[in-house]
């Protein structure tokens, strides 16, 4: 992995001279510049202890430590309270990005309450570069009042606090990148809008100044960072036109017949679809002054780059262990019978455990430590199935320590690029059931010169009957010495599972409609910015033609939103939760008297419409269905992660649709880990069992068992049929559970109007009572 480094010099408040002395005598890490501290300047640090910020301006800063707390305080008052704790001025020296900046640590003390946090500043400019401020710090502070913005609002909110504080930023050279959206919240999360802008260069977005910021419901700034580089800008006056390029573009695109995953949200799950993607060099973006296409690196593409290639290789193909590996050691010899161990490694731990994405499969995590590091750094893991001995990943690290690197002389020879994808071919014939007839080499990237371990790298994608697998691939590595490096297989689909469709949409089709939904668009397109080994590889800015789509919609794919094959229409393979298009509300709520808390819940996805678009209002409700509604109020997505359980819960089996909302809620301890004898998700909820939970959920539940039968239920003439008196008390007079023509009604069913009533106010008391779901507010 490409590691970016940073160069930092740093000027702190001493605690003590001895301190002060003992810091100048440290290593210095990597290449950094150095201020020197004297005796007695550190002597003078001990007179103004006290003192955490002062007006000195150390070389190559504008400001001082105490302009840059003034500047922070005053763009956000309620810090006015909070006190300094430590005051650092440091180059932010990225791939020579060469930004200065005062980094300011807070203390925000209420009470036994103590919130830290940071904030940084352009030593040189004044401008604000980045700070969060935590959500209870907001709470503590007080003020959330009012009415709640919208999306468009607190839009208008953020372009006007740039304008007013970030003096170096034009807000018309700045285009919102819809591409960053994020996802939507949760209905019991905070409602906070995120934006990312980046900074137009005569009429050109660019990659090179980029601003993101949070608005909170009260159009508060939130969070702000800026990134900004110093590579040199190339003119803005493209070399190749717009037609030109777009006929460049139109030449050489491809699209590509695909078995696609109706979910990518974590590993990809099926049921599968059969549909068109771009192929990988349709999305590359064009050199608008060579009409060149560009690698993801910047570089010029290669004409063999992603061709793709049949795997050749001998007789030594994939044989599963004819038994399981029972014991560690097994595991080993397993793993080092199929793959050339370096010499001087030996295994260090083994450890068997479950698969990340199969909690019903065992495999070995084995790891070996190299000798010839002296501070034994190098490592080699590999994970290996206990029952197959199908290797699914092997990874070197190598020591990377700076002088170790320096040291580092070149191989005595280096294999050719045919001899490296030999071995791939070998190496994926041997760890791969069916490699040859299921895999084909797609990608290869040859060693960089800036890369202090030299390697070459091969992409590998899965076919069934010759068509292309969305997401199933494997990466292998192999180092100019001969080595093998890292082997990766990401493969998880079943053949048995893919659909048995015939396309009705012709691939000319497709081209056609990819292309009608995509524009070029130019842009500076930033590249470099990280370190390997001993060697920066330098920020650089190109002028390019980018790939895009006319209608937004693919902000997750770029161009690549699926077209479905059989019906022709864009398929979305990410949840609702994760877009930015607006959610349709359900067709039969409009005029509902619910109406106002049921387009709320379909808007953050508590309550799902179904084939028909429909809520149906005034279905009863049965308690699974409860639990669901309350646990993807916490989480939206919760039907996008592997449980944490495969256990039974009582009697609900893992296979239920209730059992990942169930295992959602026990951890919040709004439902035991034991389940009562008479727990069902099947039986209808009732008002009274519904007062129940909700003090469950509240944390009041033995407030509510100190209640008798003696106590009457205030404005209610049915107290004495309600069960649990103590919950409906409570439930009433925080106004959940309000009476209904001056009675309770305990044996009522709720419907789905009312249970989406219940947690439009339930999640108006998040962080505001003092035990329900608090710990949501301190993010």
């Amino acid at each position: 992995m490409k590691n970016k480094s940073k160069r930092s010099v740093q000027i702190k408040s001493t605690v003590c001279a001895v301190t002060a002395m003992l810091c100048l005598v440290q290593p210095v890490w990597g290449e950094a510049s150095t201020v020197s501290v004297t005796p007695a300047q550190a002597a003078g640090d001990l007179e103004n202890m006290a003192q955490v910020t002062n007006s000195d301006i150390p070389d190559g800063a504008k400001i001082s430590s105490k302009q840059a707390e003034e500047t922070i305080k005053k763009l956000f008052p309620l810090l006015k309270k909070a006190k300094v704790t430590n005051a650092e001025f440091s180059e932010q020296n990225i791939a020579s990005s060469g930004i200065k900046v005062w980094d300011i640590q807070f203390s925000y003390q209420r009470g036994n309450t103590n919130t830290g946090f940071n904030a940084s500043v352009n030593a040189v400019t004044g401008d604000i570069v980045s700070v969060y401020l935590p959500r209870n710090l907001l709470l503590m502070a007080g003020g959330e009042t009012g009415p709640e913005l919208s999306r468009e609002e607190a839009s208008q909110k953020a372009l006007e606090w740039i304008k007013q504080n970030i003096k170096s930023v034009n807000v018309s050279n700045l285009t919102e990148n819809s591409l960053y959206l994020g996802m939507t919240k949760s209905l019991f999360s905070p409602t906070t809008y995120d934006f990312y802008y980046n900074m137009s260069i005569d009429g050109i977005p660019s990659d090179a100044d980029q601003i993101s910021m949070s608005v909170d419901q009260q159009g508060r700034v939130t969070s702000f960072n800026r990134q900004q580089f110093t590579a040199k800008i190339p003119s803005a006056k493209a070399k190749i036109s717009a037609k030109e390029a777009r006929k460049l573009y139109e030449e050489s695109f491809t699209v590509e017949l695909s078995y696609i995953p109706t979910s990518v949200n974590g590993a990809p799950k099926g049921p599968y679809f059969l549909g068109y993607v771009p192929k990988t060099e349709s999305s590359l973006v064009i050199d608008a002054n060579t009409g060149s296409k560009l690698d993801y690196s910047g570089e010029l593409l290669k004409p063999d780059q992603f061709k793709l290639t049949e795997i050749t290789a001998g007789s030594d193909v994939f044989k599963p262990s004819s038994k399981p590996l029972t014991n560690g050691n097994d595991a080993v010899k397993w793993v080092e019978s199929h793959i050339n161990i370096p010499k001087g490694y030996k295994s260090e731990s083994k450890r068997l455990g479950q698969r990340w994405n199969d909690k019903e499969s065992k495999v070995w995590n084995i790891s070996w430590k190299g000798s010839d590091s002296p501070y034994g750094g190098d490592q080699i893991m590999a994970e290996v199935d206990a029952t197959t001995g199908k290797i699914y990943s092997y990874n070197h690290y190598p020591f990377r320590k700076g002088i170790e690197v320096k040291q580092n002389k070149p191989a005595a020879s280096s294999i050719s690029k045919n001899e490296a994808e030999q071995m791939a071919f070998n190496t994926i014939a041997k760890l791969v059931p069916n490699a040859a007839k299921e895999w084909k080499l797609t990608n290869v990237v040859e060693p960089d010169k800036n890369e202090a371990f030299q390697s070459y790298q091969f992409s590998f994608n899965r076919y069934a009957g010759g068509i292309s697998i969305l997401n199933e691939s494997i990466s292998i590595s192999i180092g100019t010495e001969g080595l093998l490096s890292h082997f990766t297989n990401y493969s998880y689909v079943d053949f048995s599972d893919l659909p048995n469709s015939k396309p009705v949409v012709s691939v000319e089709q497709a081209k056609a409609q990819f292309l009608k939904e995509t524009d070029l668009k130019l842009k500076f397109a930033q590249y470099g910015g990280y370190t390997s080994g001993n060697e920066s590889v330098q920020f650089t800015t190109k002028l390019v033609y980018s790939p895009v789509r006319k209608d937004n919609m693919g902000q997750y794919y770029g161009i690549g939103l699926p077209l479905d094959a059989i019906t022709g229409k864009w398929h979305e393979m990410v949840p609702a939760e994760y877009s930015s298009k607006d959610i349709i509300p359900a067709k039969d709520t409009k005029g509902h008297k619910s109406q106002t808390a049921l387009d709320k819940m379909v808007q953050y996805r508590v309550m799902i419409p179904d084939a028909d678009g429909k809520v149906l209002p005034d279905q009863e409700i049965t308690t699974g269905e409860w639990y669901q509604f309350v646990a993807r109020a916490l989480n939206p997505s919760i039907d996008q992660y592997y449980e944490d359980s495969s256990e039974p819960y009582g009697t609900l089996l893992p296979a239920s649709p209730y059992y990942k909302a169930i295992q959602t809620l026990i951890p919040q301890s709004w439902l035991p880990y034991e389940p009562a004898v008479t727990f069902s998700v099947d039986q209808k909820l009732t008002r009274d069992e519904l007062a129940l939970m909700l003090t469950q959920m509240l944390k009041y539940e033995k407030l509510g068992l100190s209640f008798t039968k003696n106590d009457e239920i205030p404005g209610v003439s049915d107290s004495s049929s309600v069960m649990n008196r103590g919950a409906a008390i409570i439930s009433m007079k925080l106004g959940l559970l309000p009476a209904v023509d001056g009675k309770f009604m305990p044996g009522r069913v709720v419907t789905r109007a009312e249970a989406a009533e219940v947690l439009l106010r339930l999640s108006e008391m998040v962080g505001k009572s003092d035990s329900f779901l608090n710990e949501y507010m301190m993010w």
